[in-house]
């Protein structure tokens, strides 16, 4: 039923974005986990409706980019002790990092498109190759483990 809602390209990607933004809202400081609940479940259809590998891709990159962006809105908070001095810098800041940091995951969504056409195996898939792809952001390039989706159980 929901995949049927995600036919074409704008709604599967406009619906991307506001899963991603929805999932954010479970961690801190907002604290509606069961925000990203729904948005994860949500997950398996989203991928459904992006057939091919390369849409599967853009389609987890566009949720992750959303997400990281309203979890680490925080990170822009250094910029603004000196405004004229380094404001210009602070939209470049969060828009690269969670641009860089969905790559992860538009590398899961991919794995999963890739590796499996349909059905449960796809979502078995996407479900492993989100772990590894959290399991890399973590620890590679010295790694980046926070905004993690499992930090919305940690109470802050």
């Amino acid at each position: 039923m929901i995949a049927g809602l995600l036919q074409g390209r704008p709604a599967r990607l406009g619906a991307a974005v506001l899963l991603g933004l929805a999932a954010a809202l479970g961690l801190a400081p907002f604290g509606l986990w069961p925000l990203t609940l729904l948005a994860l479940a949500c997950l398996p259809a989203l991928l459904a409706a992006a057939p091919r590998p390369a849409q599967g891709f853009v389609t987890g990159w566009l949720f992750g980019t959303s997400y990281f962006a309203l979890a680490l809105a925080w990170i822009v908070e250094p910029f603004m002790v000196d405004v004229a001095r380094h404001g210009w810098m602070a939209p470049f800041a969060l828009v690269f990092m969670s641009g860089g940091l969905a790559l992860f995951w538009g590398a899961a969504f991919w794995g999963a498109a890739r590796l499996a056409r349909r059905g449960g195996a796809r979502i078995a898939l996407l479900a492993g190759a989100w772990t590894l792809a959290e399991f890399a952001r973590a620890y590679l390039f010295t790694g980046f483990p926070w905004a993690a989706p499992g930090q919305i159980w940690v109470g802050t």
